[in-house]
């Protein structure tokens, strides 16, 4: 790259795995994803959202999660745990990729688990999850990441449902999603990761 005259950065190593993500070369998103840690750049929630993307899109889910778990460490999604809504425990994803909303999820949803089973006070009565609508899209009302979030949900048989109020949230009752969550039996952690 600097051969070429380009300065080796975040972004441009971001703008790298973007074009490996759109060009479904997953292997080629992560291996630029290792060169820039090689070379001691830090990446940012953006190159993590579009490699977790890359992995999600190419049927590497368990990758992707564990990218995104890497990220949380690193303390970026902090939408992860909490909103300003002390009824709710929400997170939003309508500024991620579809593939990084839906690792987030699982991700999101085994620390929901674990914190349960502490009858952790964190976990409120109602879980939120922000997809946003397509109000900012180029065909207002489309939205893939809402799309690919409701597949997914559906999917797992996950029982999140649209807000009456709010086209862009979905939500689940705290007992629900421990019912659900209990219905996957005690290798649950498992079977949502892989």
């Amino acid at each position: 790259m600097q051969s070429a005259g380009v300065d080796a950065n975040t972004i441009t190593y971001s703008a790298l795995i973007n074009v490996a993500d759109k060009a479904g070369e997953w292997r080629q998103a992560l291996s630029f994803f290792q060169i820039m840690q090689a070379e001691n750049l830090e990446p940012s929630s953006i190159t993590y959202n579009q490699l977790a993307n890359a992995l999600w899109s190419a049927g590497e889910r368990r990758r992707a999660i564990l990218l995104i778990d890497s990220a949380v460490q690193r303390g970026m999604f902090a939408q992860l745990h909490g909103s300003g809504n002390p009824s709710e425990t929400e997170m939003d994803l309508h500024h991620m990729s579809a593939g990084a909303a839906q690792a987030v999820i699982l991700r999101w949803l085994c620390w929901i688990d674990v914190e349960l089973g502490k009858d952790s006070p964190q976990v409120m009565a109602r879980l939120g999850l922000i997809t946003g609508w397509g109000k900012h899209s180029k065909t207002q009302g489309e939205c893939s990441v809402k799309d690919q979030v409701c597949e997914l949900l559906e999917e797992l048989g996950i029982p999140f449902t649209q807000s009456p109020t709010n086209p862009g949230k979905l939500f689940a009752s705290r007992k629900d999603l421990s019912v659900w969550l209990d219905s996957l039996g005690k290798d649950r952690g498992r079977r949502l990761l892989d």
